[in-house]
């Protein structure tokens, strides 16, 4: 699953536009741009989203395990963002939630690919 983190993006009622990147892309042609329909409650979560790096730690053999989103790099981006701190609980939940999401697509097709090799 590719990773919305890459560019700020911008929104424009309920839409924002993201480059897509793989996490295994060191070419920046392999990016690109899309529009994402968001609903206007999750506009917030969305940005500070695009500002936090999935976290993966080295799972031996040159393969990586994924975890998903740091509390402290949501508390940096919710900061650099200045929310309202009454915001950022909610905003850390929705955020983590995505986090998982991306992390356990990149663990199945990681997976995927090495019982492909074998």
């Amino acid at each position: 699953m590719p990773d919305a983190r890459e560019g700020a993006g911008t929104e424009d009622e309920g839409t924002v536009v993201v480059t897509l990147d793989d996490e295994e892309g060191d070419d920046p042609d392999d990016a690109r741009e899309v529009v994402v329909d968001v609903w206007p409650c999750n506009l917030t979560a969305v940005k500070v989203f695009q500002l936090c790096t999935v976290r993966g730690v080295s799972a031996g053999l040159g393969g990586v395990w994924w975890q998903g989103i740091e509390i402290s790099e949501i508390r940096a981006a919710c900061d650099l963002l200045e929310l309202p701190h009454a915001q950022w609980a909610a905003i850390t939940w929705d955020v983590r939630y995505m986090g998982r999401c991306v992390a356990n697509a990149r663990n199945a097709r990681a997976e995927a690919a090495a019982r492909s090799k074998r």
